[in-house]
């Protein structure tokens, strides 16, 4: 049996090289920021992160 509201563990992730221009286009194009590009706490794995808001709102 699924749940219709069930969220994943963990955020899909996709990968950019330039997180900030990225971001500002993503903002730019009407996408809500839910948590602005920060330094990623696991930095030998990622540089930069950050979550945006799906169009379904997640």
């Amino acid at each position: 049996m699924t749940c219709p509201k069930a969220r994943p563990a963990s955020p899909p992730a996709l990968l950019f090289e330039d997180v900030d221009d990225t971001v500002a286009r993503l903002e730019k194009a009407g996408v809500e920021i839910k948590e602005r590009q920060r330094l990623a706490i696991n930095a030998e794995v990622l540089h930069k992160m950050a979550f945006l808001r799906d169009p379904d709102g997640i």
